[in-house]
């Protein structure tokens, strides 16, 4: 489990130097003041500025100091002075009360302001400033978790960051945008990420301290918690050396956090009274977090109970709601109230659905999922246990698919359709959108009469779901970490006979060993997506040679959106001339089919692809993988991707995808393969 217990702090304006034009006697204090403040050294620079203001009374060495005060954290003294500094003709005091607001949990206010402030430094030209304004707009909305809203702050704030060539605001808002990938859960384009916003902000001792404690966030989520620590140590002692409190509670809080892994208790309260004694986190719902994981770990699992109510209260509609209510959940799980375990996993299930909503169709859906499938999977295993089945496979449906039922459910151009068509479709739509919206009995919208097997990690155990002409039954097979290691081994040996033998003997029934036509229909999750089932023996026999194999992104198996019928072929291979193999596969695939077309070659381009019509049978003979951004197939002139083929609406009633990985996927659902944006655009079979 890696749960990130941390938010994304606020900083606004981290680079601003102002120099006015003052009697010679306050000039230099003023330099004084305008260098500490470049070099975001905090406590000089509020010495510094404090002078200078003393001395001339202008607004800019006023500005300065409140952007010092803000800095160090005194948000009081800071919103008074700024406030003072006429902010209707003054959009750099004005961005600081916005910020001050912000951080006194006045979000709308504060946004508001933050808003007209990016106005007044459009008028005035200052893209520079804008910058700044639009970063402090994404850290308001990164605090309420409203990650699609910060996202679209990060973007207009690169924009005017590159247009002022602001290296360093560049720097921040590449960090803060790792921190959105990475609270989303995609963790390897995270790091890619901070280690560009690192190499940006290295020069300025205070920033890099912000750097390092978002590295350690990251390792955190990735469950590498030594590494976290040395990353948080190293934050810590930075924070001291620049005066950065903000830098040092957080470093104290997750040092908090990290303790209760240990069972240390001693060392987590030590870390959260320091945090206390440098500002005022007790008020916060970290704090009260923190302290109930570690009550809990003493044995004091009222006093922990207590303490995750009163953080509820301050969470609700927040990022935290979901983990709050999850550990409550475990709390009750543990002294046997398994009726409200299950309330409270329902309303940490309800909390996560609430943040997928907040992303709309955005391509981090699948991954927040990913990264928050605790809820689900105690409730799976409660129900399961429990030998609730029809309960258990609707939790199932909850977390497996999402994305592809999300674009099922999608709007679609059947106007010019036979209706009988249009309404069949129509019904299975209505089915799907059901599915993401509430729990639905077994049974419905799921194809009836039919053999499906899925397996799936809960709760440290393996689970083998197993429906027979609709019987269901479910089995916990062993711990998730010992088949984890023999799937992954024959992952990448799929020719090792006795382990295809010894994993089917734990993953398969014998009753599917028999020959038949019949297709055995198989829902792989998290890492059985990666496991080849087709090669597995049992009864002396490979599984695909006793009967048909498919494998489907959901048990509900919904029919594609209806298109107008066609008889049409494209056959596309060897793109860049290195497969010539594949030029000769696509000949004769062309041969057998009538009314084929082939595009090889320099032809074989992704405008030509984009431009064909709905196929019968659309066949790729070429280079395939998954990378960090997705899967993708090799075109003449570039990459086709899983994202690309969903813009563009490609399908075709039968897809053959014959490259390396194209039904390989970054994600725990088959979402985000080749195969499946297919699927989701109307292909009836992709083979791949």
């Amino acid at each position: 489990m890696s749960r990130d217990p941390w938010r994304h702090l606020v900083l606004g304006v981290v680079a601003y130097a102002a120099v006015g034009v003052q009697d010679d006697a306050s000039r230099a204090t003023s330099w004084r003041c305008a260098d500490f403040v470049s070099a975001s050294e905090w406590l000089s620079a509020s010495s510094a500025c404090a002078t200078a203001y003393e001395r001339a009374g202008d607004a800019e060495s006023g500005t300065a100091l409140a952007r010092s005060l803000l800095m160090l954290g005194r948000d009081t003294e800071a919103l008074a002075l700024a406030s003072t500094l006429d902010v209707s003709h003054n959009p750099d005091a004005l961005q600081i009360v916005g910020i001050a607001h912000d951080r006194r949990g006045e979000s709308e206010q504060a946004r508001q302001e933050l808003r007209e402030a990016v106005s007044k430094h459009k008028t005035l030209g200052r893209m520079r400033d804008v910058a700044r304004d639009t970063y402090a707009i994404a850290g308001s909305y990164w605090r309420e978790g409203r990650l699609e809203e910060t996202r679209a702050a990060l973007d207009e704030c690169t924009k005017s960051a590159q247009a002022s060539q602001d290296a360093r605001m560049l720097g921040f808002a590449q960090l803060m945008t790792a921190d959105v990938l990475r609270k989303a859960g995609d963790l390897e384009s995270a790091e890619v990420l901070l280690e560009d916003a690192g190499r940006a902000l290295r020069p300025w001792r205070g920033d890099f301290a912000y750097v390092r404690l978002k590295v350690g966030l990251l390792h955190l989520a990735a469950g590498r918690r030594a590494i976290a620590g040395g990353a948080f140590e190293e934050a810590l002692t930075m924070g001291k050396g620049t005066g950065r409190t903000d830098i040092e509670i957080a470093a104290h809080l997750n040092l908090a956090y990290l303790a209760h892994f240990d069972r240390d208790v001693a060392a987590g309260t030590h870390h959260l009274s320091v945090a206390a004694a440098l500002g005022e986190p007790v008020r916060g719902v970290a704090y009260l977090y923190f302290q109930a994981l570690l009550a809990e770990v003493a044995g004091e699992a009222d006093q922990a109970e207590a303490l995750l109510a009163d953080a509820a209260g301050l969470a609700a509609g927040s990022e935290w709601a979901w983990d709050i209510a999850y550990e409550r959940g475990r709390i009750a799980s543990r002294l046997g109230d398994f009726r409200r375990a299950e309330a409270h996993w329902r309303d940490s299930v309800a909390a996560v659905e609430e943040l997928r909503a907040d992303l709309a169709a955005s391509e981090l859906q699948p991954w927040l999922l990913s990264q928050r499938r605790e809820p689900y999977e105690a409730l799976f295993a409660l129900h399961a246990r429990a030998q609730h089945f029809a309960e258990a496979l609707a939790v199932l449906d909850r977390c497996t698919a999402r994305a592809m039922i999300d674009r099922l459910a999608a709007p679609t151009g059947v106007a010019a359709l036979p209706a009988d068509a249009v309404n069949a479709w129509q019904q299975r739509a209505d089915a799907a959108r059901a599915l993401s919206t509430q729990l639905l009995p077994v049974g419905a919208s799921r194809p009836r009469g039919i053999d499906a097997l899925s397996h799936f990690e809960a709760d440290g155990r393996i689970w083998a779901i197993v429906l027979r002409q609709d019987a269901v039954s479910m089995t916990d097979v062993g711990a998730a970490v010992d088949l984890s290691r023999a799937v992954d081994a024959f992952a990448a040996n799929p020719d090792d006979d006795a382990a295809a033998t010894s994993i089917a003997a734990v993953l398969v029934p014998t009753e599917f060993a028999t020959p038949t036509s019949a297709p055995l229909w198989i829902v792989p999750t998290g890492r059985f997506l990666r496991l080849p089932y087709a090669a597995l023996r049992t009864r002396g026999r490979r599984l695909i040679e006793w009967r048909p194999i498919v494998f489907a992104p959901t048990l509900h198996g919904f029919p594609p959106k209806p298109h107008a019928a066609s008889t049409a072929t494209l056959v596309v291979a060897d793109p860049r001339g290195d497969l010539p193999a594949a030029r000769r596969e696509a000949e004769r695939v062309a041969g057998a089919m009538p009314n084929a077309q082939v595009i090889i070659g320099p032809e074989a381009s992704r405008a030509r692809v984009s431009t064909s019509p709905d196929l019968q049978l659309l066949h790729f003979a070429t280079h395939a993988g998954v990378a960090s951004r997705g899967a993708w197939l090799r075109l003449a002139d570039g990459e086709l991707t899983a994202s690309d083929v969903l813009s563009m609406h490609l399908r075709a009633d039968v897809v053959m995808l014959a490259g390396c990985a194209s039904a390989g996927s970054a994600h725990d659902e088959m979402w985000g393969s080749l195969a499946a944006a297919f699927l989701a655009n109307g292909s009836v079979t992709v083979v791949a």
